[in-house]
């Protein structure tokens, strides 16, 4: 893949883990502990 390809797909990835991180965390604002 071109080095392009990695800056987009990297920042793909991190937009991704923070919706889920931002979903995770819930509406309280901090991680949930199981």
């Amino acid at each position: 893949p071109s080095p392009v390809w990695l800056m987009h797909s990297d920042r793909v990835g991190y937009e991704t883990l923070g919706r889920i991180w931002q979903w995770l965390k819930g509406p309280s604002g901090e991680p949930r502990q199981e």
